[in-house]
């Protein structure tokens, strides 16, 4: 946002960081879908990677539970 015009998506606890300038809005309506691709090497073995991998997993499954009601 340097060029001082631009739009960004942010997650929401973004709006904390009070920066100069900045406006925050939240967007209205339902959640867009959206699709995720995840690549890594087999042989990586890094628990970031491990934890990671954990959090997409749940979040998908959240998502897919909510879809479902």
């Amino acid at each position: 946002m340097a060029g001082a015009v631009g739009v960004t998506l942010l997650p929401t606890n973004a709006m904390n960081l009070q920066r100069s300038g900045v406006v925050y809005r939240p967007i209205a309506g339902q959640m867009p879908l959206f699709q995720l691709a995840l690549v890594w090497r087999r042989d990586h073995t890094s628990a970031i990677l491990h934890n990671l991998l954990s959090v997409v997993q749940q979040v998908a499954r959240e998502q897919l539970a909510q879809g479902a009601d």
